[in-house]
């Protein structure tokens, strides 16, 4: 029997009724952010097909997500009576995904997997990736739990063992998942201290085989590390490409601040008072015609501080 997992359902229903603010999440955003982890969890459901060989069906989980962008809670509607194992994984792979600063937001967002016998249409799009092997799904879990308690030494070891895995076993890795993976050890060797590696690290990776969402969060890690070593200019190259996909994304507000701001800390700290009166000028413009107070702030004590620098 082919178990073949159905793309997920690309609809996200929220759960509050308060009126869209300019801080809340669009349903392109959450949508995007969710598909971006679209290879581990169908492993979800490619793991619970060995135990319930049928499990097929619409799979709904209410996903409450903080203001910062941090999942704080994930709870399966209507549980899995088939597959208590699909639920548990969904929620852990789920409740480490985040969607970017807004408002407090409770997410009911429905999956729809399938088990079949039918053969694949004679017509189809290109194949997809295949899933990522549970062995390697259960590594990337157990490393990511290290790296959420504080253990980066740990948590980088456990990535790179998932990396020697895959030679020693020459298993077949998807893109999405290289890149992903790629992308975390980055993240360790920045708690690590270690820019230098994180850089390499980050320049490795096929940004193309990230979603959107995550391409973002690609783009702002880079911009940061670059910025940490005091390399303004790529720094800012970086930050403007993160901008420009939170736009895409729809967010033209939360994640835009963000850049902005550490634009502002990173040219503040290398104390480049040309590029610092630059950036907080910009930054400025952008802050009062979107309305951001925290950043207009922000902007104005640093472009004041580099005028007064750059008189003396």
């Amino acid at each position: 029997m082919r178990h073949l997992p159905l793309a997920l359902l690309l609809i996200a229903t929220l759960a509050h009724a308060s009126k869209p603010s300019e801080t809340e999440r669009t349903r392109e955003t959450i949508m995007t952010t969710v598909a971006g982890q679209k290879i581990a969890l169908q492993a979800c459901h490619t793991a619970a097909l060995k135990k319930a060989p049928t499990l097929q069906g619409q799979f709904t989980y209410s996903i409450s997500v903080a203001a910062t962008g941090k999942v704080t809670k994930v709870v399966a509607r209507g549980a899995t009576k088939q597959s208590a194992e699909l639920d548990a994984c969904m929620i852990k792979r789920l409740s480490a995904l985040s969607f970017g600063p807004g408002t407090e937001q409770t997410i009911n967002y429905p999956f729809i997997f399938r088990a079949t016998d039918d053969p694949p249409p004679v017509a189809k799009e290109p194949t997809k990736e295949a899933p990522v092997d549970p062995l390697l799904v259960k590594m990337f879990d157990d490393a990511s739990d290290k790296g959420r308690t504080g253990k980066h030494a740990d948590a980088l070891a456990a990535y790179h063992a998932i990396q020697a895995t895959e030679r020693k076993k020459k298993l077949v890795v998807p893109p999405g998942f290289t890149a992903t993976l790629l992308l975390h050890i980055s993240y360790e060797e920045i708690d690590l201290k270690k820019l230098d590696d994180a850089q390499k690290t980050l320049e490795s990776i096929d940004v193309s085989a990230l979603g959107k969402a995550t391409q973002y969060d690609y783009y702002f890690t880079l911009g940061n590390v670059h910025g940490g070593r005091g390399n303004l200019g790529p720094m800012s190259a970086d930050m403007s490409k993160a901008i420009a996909i939170s736009e895409e994304l729809g967010d033209k507000t939360s994640r835009p601040a963000t850049c902005w701001s550490q634009m502002i800390k990173f040219s503040l700290r290398a104390k480049d008072w040309v590029f610092v009166k630059d950036v907080s000028a910009k930054a400025l413009e952008v802050a009062k015609e979107l309305k951001l107070e925290d950043l207009e702030k922000e902007a104005f004590v640093a472009q004041s501080e580099a005028e007064t620098e750059l008189k003396k």
